[in-house]
């Protein structure tokens, strides 16, 4: 799965010129893949708050939520 450290230190400028097109990549692939994966909507939410996107992600954090309130405990 993506891992939320590597994507949020990917956007310093001290890293690979693509870093963050990487990271939207693998970030997009993983919710491809498991679009109820909420670690990989919660890293998205961070990747876009990084990014100065605060709209969305509220958007992805709230779709986060709301499949974590449905898992049984």
């Amino acid at each position: 799965m993506v891992d939320a450290v590597s994507c949020v230190k990917a956007q310093s400028p001290s890293f690979h010129p693509n870093a963050e097109v990487e990271c939207e990549k693998y970030l997009r692939a993983a919710l491809e893949i498991d679009p109820q994966s909420v670690e990989a909507l919660q890293t998205y939410s961070s990747f876009r708050i990084s990014q100065q996107n605060p709209e969305d992600a509220l958007k992805l954090l709230k779709q986060s939520y709301a499949l974590w309130k449905n898992i049984e405990g």
